[in-house]
């Protein structure tokens, strides 16, 4: 059923991006796809995983990112 596709226009304003970050997800394999006639179409669940996967990725960044210390802290001031 097409109602399950989505088309590059969709996409793009779904994840907030250009067509040509867009083509890059295409071409370095982060989002799978389908051509009909020289028109992209990309299913739902696809799109939600490369959600999914930003989300996780912002995570660890936020994780492994060292966190600023204040100067008691720094100096074993706390309380």
């Amino acid at each position: 059923c097409l109602g399950d596709w989505l088309d590059n226009d969709d996409v793009c304003r779904i994840l907030r991006i250009s067509k040509r970050t867009l083509q890059t997800l295409r071409d370095n394999g982060t989002l799978a796809y389908s051509q009909i006639s020289h028109k992209t179409y990309y299913r739902q669940e696809d799109v939600d995983n490369v959600i999914k996967d930003v989300k996780n990725r912002k995570k660890a960044a936020a994780w492994r990112k060292p966190r600023k210390v204040s100067e008691a802290q720094a100096n074993n001031e706390v309380f």
